[in-house]
């Protein structure tokens, strides 16, 4: 099941740049590289980065990455326990891997339709997206519904086999943007399809995406938004990395993309965010510099040497922090990971291969 990389392994990019990077570009130190498309990164708790590359899963310990094969046509996102179980979002499934095991199918039964609170897991279910481990090791996942309304999804947990529904209802609801304090997450018509992709706080807070905002569910059941769209002409883009930019709750980042998958993630109060922006080129202060081989510079020129015009999608990592601001960590990194006060960053060339690049969280 498991084959080593060869010498192409999993690039760690260490970037030397913070607050007030240099303008001439964030210096970066190469490990290595692999091949394929990147849909999602997660770092478990034991510090080890996971691609999620072409359906399957590349591991890197030891300063070698090994590749899991799901034995899965497709996967959307990824999830990490703390003995390093996986869980993958599949199509109208949810899998477990166990370290060394096969993938077995936990949520879902290959039959699309909709399972009640209260049933077995393995039964019926509309598509899954979101995956993440709540602070009880439970799993919890996002499910799309169809309505009489349209799409709604549901962000709902596994207990004992059985489903419980933690936000979203199949009914008609409060609109879910930006919720009165208090509202019951229960309440909350999450439309759209947007909402697919989940993070996990320490403090038992749930994240969850909508199209241009993020919504916090609390322990008690009550959500709040982290990231509102309130007042977007407040907040300013920076110069450089990790400056200050405005309040996260006036930010109206836009989270769906041409291939840019969803992302989010969760650590000592801060959330990273993937996003997109339609435009010009991200000021060169982002864009990576350092000693790179053929190989990997031909990704760095494929990723950052995009035409400048309006029509470009730039992929842009936000980074909401304790204190309620908001800033730009990264562009043109489609995929990002918060663990151990670092952020691992991932860039994706269909044609060239992935980086994946680390940075310490100022």
């Amino acid at each position: 099941m498991r084959a080593i990389h060869p010498v192409g392994l999993l690039a760690v990019l260490i970037l030397a740049g913070c607050s007030g990077g240099d303008p001439a570009g964030q210096q970066v130190e190469v490990v290595a590289k692999v091949d394929g498309s990147l849909r999602d990164i997660e770092v478990g708790p034991d510090g080890t980065p996971r691609l999620l590359v072409d359906g399957a899963v590349w591991e890197v310990k030891g300063g070698t990455a090994r590749k899991v094969d799901l034995g899965l046509t497709s996967a959307e996102q990824l999830a990490v326990a703390k003995d390093g179980t996986m869980y993958v979002s599949s199509g109208t499934g949810l899998w477990q891997v166990p370290p060394g095991g096969k993938a077995q199918q936990i949520v879902g039964n290959g039959q699309k339709g909709f399972t009640p609170d209260g049933q077995d897991a393995t039964g019926p279910a509309g598509p899954i997206s979101g995956v993440a481990l709540d602070q009880q090791g439970r799993v919890v996942y996002t499910e799309s519904l169809t309505t009489g309304t349209g799409l709604n999804a549901l962000v709902r947990r596994v207990e004992g086999g059985k489903i419980v529904t933690v936000a979203g209802t199949s009914a008609d609801g409060e609109q879910a943007a930006d919720p009165p304090a208090g509202t019951k997450a229960t309440s909350l018509a999450l439309t759209g399809g947007y909402y697919t992709t989940l993070a996990s706080g320490e403090d038992g807070t749930l994240f969850v995406n909508g199209k241009q905002s993020v919504l916090a569910i609390a322990p008690d059941g009550t959500v709040q938004a982290s990231v509102a769209g309130r007042d977007p002409k407040a907040v300013k883009d920076a110069a450089s990395p990790f400056e200050p930019e405005g309040k996260a709750t006036d930010a109206a980042p836009m989270l769906f993309g041409p291939d840019v998958p969803p992302n989010l993630s969760s650590e000592a109060g801060s959330l990273a965010l993937s996003s997109w922006e339609q435009g010009t080129a991200p000021p060169a202060a982002y864009r990576w510099t350092g000693e790179f081989t053929k190989g990997q510079q031909a990704i760095v020129d494929a990723v950052f040497g995009t035409e400048n015009h309006s029509t470009t999608t730039w992929p842009r990592i936000r980074l909401v922090r304790k204190d309620g601001t908001i800033t730009t960590a990264a562009w043109s990194a489609r995929s990002a990971a918060l663990r151990n006060g670092w952020l691992y960053l991932g860039i994706s060339d269909p044609e060239k291969g992935v980086l994946v690049a680390r940075v310490k969280v100022p």
